[in-house]
């Protein structure tokens, strides 16, 4: 069986010291405290790292591409293997669980081809997203294109049907959005979207299914609405108040900041139109 000697072991929560690891079929089957003596040692052993919000089905190559075309003329199985490639890349440091924050059959697909051992990669979660008519997630199709690239639902009865239908299709939780955005075109941050009537419909019939809801909310007022709905989690909560904090720490929510894009479109690093730095810049400055 494989082992490695004389490592720092973290396991989530203490530290056990030098030990020798032992595993066998992918799977660590002992660690022991090591009896060998060593002037240093060589690794550092800690628990896989979880990533709570990507996309996955992005363009994974090293040149620039623009975000807004690029999924209109990639083919769909094109599109699979980057977000395979992307999964590999996340693995490589050290990220053993992705959760795929605006997922479709590209992401279930994937998750379940590594999920059956067919090909290497992290633990994939599969997040379909619920939007409105012209909210974030329906503005990353210019309005002259159809057919979009994400169902969208207005009202409360096809708010549950849409919940409906990912469940069917296999989605491991619901995603929704609660304000606007940064990257989506044409609308701001601090832009309602959903009334609190979706927003409680798309949760009680995701909960009633089994599934968790995260909430796309960058200001106070869409982190509130959040709130109200009863999501398990907040995406981004960059606007975030020290009571609603409070009350999320409370609740036992999880919150994924993606400080990193936010600071990197603020800062053109990365290739973005001017309104959409200054968007970044106002929420980050």
């Amino acid at each position: 069986m494989p082992e490695l000697h004389h490592v720092l072991v973290w396991d989530g929560k203490t530290e056990r010291g030098l030990c020798d690891v032992i595993w066998h079929d992918e799977t660590i089957s002992e660690v022991r405290k090591t009896t060998r003596v060593f002037s240093s040692f060589s690794f550092v052993l800690i628990p896989g790292l979880i990533d709570t919000h990507v996309h996955l089905a992005s363009y994974a190559g090293i040149d620039s591409v623009d975000y807004r075309t690029w999924p209109l003329i990639t083919h769909p199985t094109e599109r699979v293997l980057h977000a395979y490639v992307n999964a590999r890349k996340a693995l490589t440091a050290g990220i053993t669980t992705l959760r795929d924050m605006e997922a479709g059959w590209c992401q279930i697909s994937l998750r379940e081809i590594i999920g059956q051992g067919l090909l290497p990669g992290p633990r994939v979660l599969a997040y379909g997203m619920v939007g409105m008519t012209g909210g974030h997630a329906d503005l990353f199709t210019p309005s002259a294109v159809e057919p979009r690239l994400q169902p969208v639902a207005d009202g409360v009865d096809a708010c549950r049907k849409q919940v409906r239908t990912f469940a069917r299709m296999g989605m491991d939780g619901i995603k929704i959005a609660t304000g606007g955005g940064v990257l989506s075109m044409g609308d701001r941050p601090t832009w309602r979207n959903y009334t609190d009537a979706e927003n409680a419909a798309i949760v009680d019939e995701a909960h009633s299914l089994g599934l968790p809801v995260a909430a796309h909310a960058h200001d106070a007022k869409a982190i509130d609405a959040a709130l109200r709905a009863r999501v398990n989690s907040i995406e981004h909560a960059t606007l975030l108040t020290e009571c609603q904090a409070q009350e999320i720490v409370q609740r036992g929510l999880s919150v994924a900041p993606t400080i990193l894009i936010n600071n990197r479109i603020a800062t053109e690093t990365v290739p973005v139109r001017p309104e959409i730095v200054q968007k970044a810049r106002e929420l980050v400055t």
